[in-house]
């Protein structure tokens, strides 16, 4: 790759080379004033002073709600969580365009804005049972040469409140989903206890972790991540469960915040946000501090609970900082941190960041990292993520995966 510029922060920061080997980052030296053919062998990629971030990973995504593709619909639900499901469990059949071709249609939009990394909650009960999650195993495995694909098998209607769903769940395990999800123990199911025990027992007999939706705000929240920290204490099992926007993070005041942040990270809980637009944005800096792995994603879109989303994961990150009130550079890079270096580490602990982007030599940008890359016009990081520019190159494992919107199957 000739010519980058390297998480810049600066427009007048030299350009860059990068030398991929078997996937990796193998090399990076200044892009030379005159330009030398490449060695017998390598294929040079121009990134004709595009800036260079680590690529995107979409780590809360509802692909098989989507209504990319298909004619705008008017939103017809309520605003209570019973409200939203209802609706959206209602009207999911109604669209003209073929269930697979929604959900190939928004991960293909993911990938081809930056994403080399996604997962998906597919949505299991006892109305659609195993339907929506075939579409998505089979998304999935066409996609296998360009993205790294996991698929949370979850229960929307909750499974106290919709019997049936359990057995649904653990068939869309033994059929290879990735993780087992769960819903607003407290909120919705009534009965935190038996929620968690389906949940964890589901994990422990699959040997997969564990991705919660969590909506429940302020000490309802809190005490039901408690719950979640003791069973994954008891159980062994840090590193491999994550809580889908863990609204009460966003909710708690600063002492009862303190403290559960620190049982969060001893239990090495991962968390996920949307950047959503109806409560308070996460304490991104606090949960960095602390060690808490944190990624983006986009949720549903143009769907039943909100016709917002167009499977533009940047333009999600944009919106991360935007509600998060940043404008300073370094807080513009955190948002794409999150975005890259955060996602990543949800879907594997061992590449949390621990060090400065250009030093990352496990998930960043550093000699030795895989080249999952990702070019976007600018000449900063924070003008690319201001801009969102259409001209994106996305690299996964040293292979041109999507070039200017489009995705190269």
């Amino acid at each position: 790759m000739r010519g980058a510029r390297l998480w810049s922060r600066h427009p007048d920061e030299p350009l860059v080379d990068v030398k991929i080997v078997d996937g990796r980052i193998g090399g990076i030296s200044p892009t030379a004033a005159q330009a030398a053919p490449p060695a017998s062998g390598l294929v040079c990629l121009e990134a004709g002073g595009r800036v260079l971030v680590p690529s995107l990973a979409a780590v809360h995504e509802h692909f098989d709600s989507s209504g990319l593709g298909a004619a705008f619909r008017p939103h017809t639900a309520g605003d209570s969580l019973e409200e939203l499901i209802a609706d959206s469990r209602g009207v999911w059949r109604e669209s003209s365009v073929p269930l697979i071709d929604r959900v190939r249609i928004a991960a293909v939009r993911t990938i081809a804005s930056g994403a080399t990394a996604i997962r998906s909650h597919v949505q299991i009960d006892t109305e659609c049972r195993l339907e929506r999650f075939e579409a998505m195993a089979t998304v999935r495995d066409e996609l296998a040469g360009v993205v790294s694909f996991e698929i949370v098998a979850f229960p929307q209607c909750g499974y106290l409140q919709d019997p049936g769903s359990e057995q649904l769940v653990d068939e869309a395990l033994a059929a290879g989903a990735d993780l087992v999800g769960g819903i607003d123990p407290c909120g919705l199911e009534r009965d935190a206890r038996a929620h968690l025990d389906i949940v964890f027992g589901l994990a422990q007999k699959h040997h997969v972790g564990v991705d919660l939706h969590l909506h429940e705000r302020g000490p309802l929240g809190e005490f039901t991540l408690e719950l979640v920290c003791d069973r994954v204490t008891a159980l062994g099992m840090q590193g491999l469960v994550t809580i889908s926007h863990a609204f009460a993070l966003a909710t708690l005041e600063p002492r009862p915040l303190q403290r559960l942040l620190g049982r969060l990270a001893e239990a090495d809980i991962a968390v996920t946000t949307i950047a959503p637009m109806e409560t308070a944005p996460l304490p991104h800096a606090l949960l960095r501090e602390t060690g808490i792995r944190c990624g983006l994603g986009q949720d549903g879109m143009r769907d039943g609970w909100s016709p917002w989303g167009d499977g533009d994961l940047l333009r999600r990150t944009r919106q991360l900082a935007l509600r998060s009130a940043w404008s300073h550079d370094e807080d513009i890079e955190l948002a794409v941190d999150i975005a890259t270096r955060g996602g990543r580490a949800v879907l594997d602990a061992s590449q949390r960041p621990r060090v400065a982007m250009t030093e990352d030599a496990v998930s960043g940008l550093a000699v030795g990292a895989p080249a999952d890359l990702l070019l976007v016009e600018g000449t900063t990081v924070t003008e690319a993520l201001m801009d969102c520019g259409p001209q994106r190159t996305v690299v996964r494992r040293g292979v041109v995966v999507a070039d200017g919107g489009r995705v190269l199957l």
